[in-house]
């Protein structure tokens, strides 16, 4: 059987206001600058990384910006409508039927084209993430069905799937402290066995920010020359911070 590694960027478009809200004490343009620049490092850093890659969208309005930034190497998918989870599991469920259609009613014959999907999805929101670990998380795929990277604020930044498991998208208090348990605890409930990824910090609030800007400033960090130009780019956007 064929197997094919597939990644699901979800993103927003950056209209001032409308991103980064806790950021917003750096006013709204610099945070949708910061998330503009979140968003244009990680298509660049992961632009080789598996086998298929898509910026899963919204809104769709804005299509043609999204296509300017993403460059060829990033398929486009819009994302559906409904909460996180909804949004989540259909991505999900139209990547695993290979099909890219949002709102196709799922069937049975997910793998009936004789395909394999690994499927990940990270969110936007934290720029540290490096081809390696999504690699890693991959790999740990070929050993359990599912796979969460905890994000430190009780969120997780990163999940795959080996196969369609959409009950644990359902009654998610999304946006809270409590959505990595919850997800880990329907996981159990469905007996999928999981793995984890080493926590990580989503960057939402400015003590995030002020974080980030340490971990990319470090001398002992050796940053790659994509992940410099992340630096100084925020450096410019925020001077001093």
């Amino acid at each position: 059987m064929i197997s094919e590694n597939h990644i699901g960027l979800f993103a927003k478009f950056w209209q001032p206001g409308q991103v980064k809200t806790r950021l917003a004490t750096l006013g709204i343009h610099a945070a949708s600058e910061i998330y503009f620049e979140f968003l244009s490092h990680l298509l660049t850093q992961l632009k080789s990384s598996g086998h298929f890659r898509s910026i899963v969208f919204s809104p769709d309005q804005r299509r043609e910006e999204f296509r300017q930034l993403a460059g060829p190497e990033w398929n486009l998918v819009p994302q559906a409508d409904g909460d996180l989870g909804n949004r989540l599991r259909a991505f999900f469920a139209t990547t695993f039927l290979g099909n890219q259609t949002p709102d196709l009613v799922v069937n049975e014959s997910i793998k009936a084209d004789g395909v394999s999907r690994k499927i990940i999805v990270i969110g936007s929101d934290c720029p540290l993430i490096q081809p390696a670990l999504l690699e890693s998380a991959f790999e740990k795929l070929d050993q359990c069905p599912a796979v969460i990277g905890p994000s430190t604020d009780g969120g997780y930044y990163l999940i795959g799937l080996r196969q369609q498991c959409d009950n644990i998208f359902q009654n998610i208090a999304w946006s809270t402290s409590s959505v990595c348990l919850q997800t880990m605890a329907a996981l159990r409930e469905h007996q999928i066995d999981f793995d984890l990824l080493p926590e990580m910090t989503d960057v939402d609030d400015i003590d995030d920010f002020h974080q980030l800007m340490r971990i990319l400033s470090a001398p002992f960090a050796a940053p790659d020359t994509t992940t410099e130009k992340l630096r100084l780019r925020l450096s410019q956007i925020c001077p001093g911070r």
